[in-house]
C-alpha cells in the first residue's frame, strides 16, 4: 500500500513515517516551511505515486497559538486540510485525518465517544480543528477522524514533545500544568 503522511517531521508524523514504512511504501509531504499544501501541490504529492492513503497530522496543535493568531490557526489547521481533503478526493484515496478532542466543549464529567456530537469548542484551536473535520466528513466518502488529547513520540528533543516536557518538569521539582485533572492524576501517579 501507498501512504502519503502529512507533518512528517512532527511527533506523530515522525512516528507513522517509522511504523508504516516496516511494512508500506511511505511517501512523506514536505515540510511546512517548503511546501503550502496548496491543492494542486497536494495532488502532484499524492498522484506522482498513486497514493492509496493520506494521513493528515499535520497542524497547527498548540491551542495558543491559534488565540494568538487566528488567522493563522485557520490557515495551518482548515485550510490545509481543505487543501488534503481535495487531493485525496482527486486520488480516490483514503484518508485518515488527524483531529482534537478540542472540537468539545469540554463542560462534563464523563468522557465523549465518537458518536458523540461536536461543539460548541471554546477555543479557536478547536474551531479551527471541528473546521477540518466538517470538511473531511463533507467532501469524501473513504475516510477516518481519529480525535487525539495529546501528542508524545520518541522524538529527539524536548521542546517538541509536550508528555517528555511535562516529565522533566516534574523530575526536575518544578510545578506542572497540564490539561485536565485525569491527566494531573495520572502525571502525579507516574512519577
Amino acid at each position: 500500500m501507498k501512504i502519503a503522511v502529512t507533518g512528517a517531521r512532527g511527533v506523530l508524523g515522525g512516528e507513522l513515517l517509522k511504523t508504516l514504512g516496516e511494512t508500506h511504501e511511505v511517501i512523506p509531504f514536505p515540510n511546512r516551511e517548503i511546501l503550502d499544501y496548496g491543492i494542486s501541490r497536494c495532488a502532484r504529492i499524492c498522484s506522482r505515486r498513486e497514493t492509496d492513503a493520506i494521513v493528515h497530522p499535520a497542524a497547527w496543535r498548540d491551542p495558543d497559538p491559534c488565540e494568538i493568531d487566528p488567522p493563522a490557526g485557520w490557515r495551518n489547521n482548515a485550510l490545509t486540510t481543505l487543501a488534503v481533503v481535495q487531493a485525496a478526493r482527486e486520488q480516490g484515496a483514503v484518508m485518515v485525518h488527524m483531529s482534537s478532542d478540542s472540537v468539545f466543549p469540554g463542560d462534563r464529567n464523563e468522557p465523549y465517544h465518537e458518536f458523540d456530537v461536536t461543539g460548541p469548542p471554546v477555543s479557536v484551536y478547536g474551531r479551527t480543528k471541528q473546521a477540518s473535520e466538517n470538511l473531511v466528513m463533507q467532501h469524501l466518502h473513504r475516510y477516518f477522524v481519529v480525535r487525539l488529547p495529546l501528542l508524545f513520540g520518541r522524538t529527539p528533543t524536548r521542546i517538541r514533545n509536550k508528555l517528555i516536557q511535562l516529565f522533566a518538569s516534574a523530575r526536575e521539582g518544578r510545578k506542572t500544568a497540564s490539561p485536565g485533572d485525569a491527566f494531573s492524576r495520572w502525571l502525579t501517579a507516574a512519577m
